[in-house]
């Protein structure tokens, strides 16, 4: 497979490709939004989980930074702007969070009083995973605001 690949409108099932990563780049953009925005709706327990999970005692409006870079990347991923650093910086914020939780994530069938308590960490798996194949198929995003003005400047 050679590296720069096939371009994104040389073949008639390019579309699927570009709707597969569209369906990526839309699920991974709004998962920051929600995370995002939590750090401004429920700054508190922002604070709390920094403090169970990272032993970090925060000031409250640290989290609302934080919630606004993540809203940042969000917004860069949902428009399919400056896809290299956006799509990194998405994989890499995820990333932190599964570093932190990894012994949640190995342990999944934990049971306290009758309910599993790990499970639902599985799901933070799934989701780096789709991070990383945003990052890994930016080159496919055709439908990407990138993709739009660089066929634009190709074609002046």
């Amino acid at each position: 497979m050679s590296n720069t690949g096939p371009a994104p409108t040389q073949t008639i099932h390019d579309w699927r490709l570009c709707l597969a990563v569209l369906i990526l780049r839309l699920g991974t953009g709004y998962f920051l939004v929600v995370w995002g925005v939590s750090k401004f709706t429920t700054t508190a327990q922002s604070v709390k989980l920094y403090k169970y999970f990272y032993g970090l005692d925060l000031d409250q409006t640290i989290p609302k930074f934080m919630g606004a870079g993540e809203l940042l990347v969000a917004a860069l991923i949902l428009l399919g702007l400056f896809r290299i650093p956006a799509y990194a910086a998405g994989l890499l914020i995820h990333l932190t969070t599964i570093v932190i939780v990894f012994p949640k994530i190995v342990d999944p069938f934990v049971v306290v009083n009758g309910f599993p308590q790990n499970r639902s960490y599985a799901a933070a798996v799934a989701a780096l995973a789709a991070f990383a194949a945003l990052l890994l198929l930016r080159r496919y995003d055709g439908w990407s605001l990138d993709a739009v003005f660089s066929s634009r400047r190709k074609s002046k």
